[in-house]
């Protein structure tokens, strides 16, 4: 996994990725104060698949950035930006995520909040690993198993009915 993670990222850009309204967006923009004077900056976009395809990020201010694409499925949508300044070129790794559809979304559904599953349940929020066993613990309730009991009876009840069957 290390070959995912950029490890010497420049600085000098931030990059923000969404999925909205079924397009996927990516924004690079330039933080350290300079004017890149390119217009746009290419890269490739790697699907859940693994196809590739090229995107453009076109700017749409001063140091600023936007690509968008289709996304053709849920998955995770990895981007390979070039960039090219004085200092040479450089390549971004900007991923999106594309979920499954909303009705998969368990806890966005029913807007479950650990807040929530505490008040529901009557439970709480443990802070430190020393609380797991501290608190009041309801009485344990057990059922035990009687078919012993049932089975001696009936041997007892079968050995009666024998004897006086032969008595009489």
């Amino acid at each position: 996994m290390a070959w995912l993670v950029q490890q010497q990222i420049n600085q000098d850009y931030s990059v923000q990725t969404e999925y909205v309204d079924g397009e996927g967006k990516i924004v690079v923009e330039q933080t350290d104060g300079g004017i890149n004077q390119t217009t746009e900056l290419k890269g490739e976009l790697t699907n859940p698949g693994g196809k590739t395809e090229q995107i453009t990020l076109k700017a749409t201010a001063p140091g600023v950035f936007e690509g968008i694409f289709k996304p053709q499925g849920e998955g995770v949508y990895l981007a390979n930006i070039g960039l090219e300044d004085e200092q040479g070129a450089e390549q971004i790794l900007a991923g999106v995520i594309v979920p499954y559809s909303p009705e998969f979304d368990f806890f966005a559904q029913r807007r479950l909040t650990p807040e929530s599953i505490i008040q529901q349940s009557g439970g709480r929020i443990i802070t430190s690993p020393s609380k797991v066993f501290e608190g009041e613990l309801p009485p344990v309730n057990s059922s035990q198993d009687i078919s012993t009991y049932l089975l001696v009876l009936g041997m007892l009840v079968f050995l009666t009915e024998l004897f006086f069957r032969k008595v009489r």
